[in-house]
């Protein structure tokens, strides 16, 4: 019989260790929810002023040599000049043409 109070004993006690841990377990997810909270208002917040930078940018015009090549690439040209220099085509599934300077 004294086994069996001794049982119940041991069984009380691991019972108090589990809520000890259960506790633990809980206020360490709180701080880490409160982190990720603290983190998320800091990204929204500079992610609002990064917002309003985009919408203010213009896009830019392609410069000449972009025009020329995406010519050549239109018309799937092997090699196009500009100024003064030969650029030649090697074929490329994605994107038409890739172009390279010869030397």
């Amino acid at each position: 019989m004294s086994s069996l109070k001794e049982l119940e004993k041991r069984i009380s006690e691991l019972e108090n260790k589990v809520e000890k841990l259960e506790k633990n377990h809980s206020n360490s997810a709180d701080k880490k929810k409160s982190k990720k909270e603290k983190k998320s208002k800091k990204n929204s917040s500079s992610s609002s002023s990064s917002e309003s930078e985009k919408k203010s940018k213009k896009k830019r015009k392609p410069n000449k040599f972009l025009i020329t090549m995406n010519e050549a690439r239109k018309k799937k040209q092997e090699k196009f000049e500009y100024n003064g220099a030969v650029y030649k085509g090697i074929p490329d599934d994605k994107f038409g043409m890739i172009y390279r300077k010869e030397k």
